[in-house]
């Protein structure tokens, strides 16, 4: 019966740990609310608009690639990287990351503005760049 009690109060503890982010409720949950649809949006546009996908070469425009952008408070890019990519081989992959992260560079020096409140939010992005369909995600 111990094995048992101790085995519920491990999951009690994981789904409060879960549940709270991993703070254990000491108050640096997320700031705010979480983004809305609109401000989503509105990020994908002010990127979208930046990103040249008639640069990309016949390769690189078939490749889908997912980048991970982490922002600092003040919205400037702190890191870039490709998570995944795929319709074509590395060096195009590369290509297409490159292209897509000079949009999130362009973008950030010309202002994200996203809402100060809600930084816990979008500090840590995760987008992805479809050249054969035109859109961002």
């Amino acid at each position: 019966a111990a094995k048992a009690a101790a085995a519920d109060q491990a999951a009690i503890d994981a789904a409060v740990a879960a549940a709270t982010n991993g703070t254990g409720g000491n108050g640096a949950a997320p700031l705010g609310p979480p983004l809305s649809s609109g401000e989503i949006d509105n990020l994908h546009r002010t990127i979208a608009k930046r990103w040249n996908v008639g640069a990309l070469s016949t390769d690189a425009s078939q490749v889908i690639v997912v980048v991970g952008v982490t922002l600092t408070q003040d919205q400037k890019v702190q890191e870039i990287h490709m998570i995944s990519f795929t319709g074509g081989p590395q060096a195009a992959a590369d290509l297409a990351f490159e292209a897509a992260a000079r949009a999130v560079k362009r973008a950030a020096n010309d202002g994200f503005n996203l809402p100060p409140d809600k930084y816990d939010d979008w500090k840590d992005l995760e987008l992805t760049f479809n050249p054969t369909s035109k859109s961002l995600q």
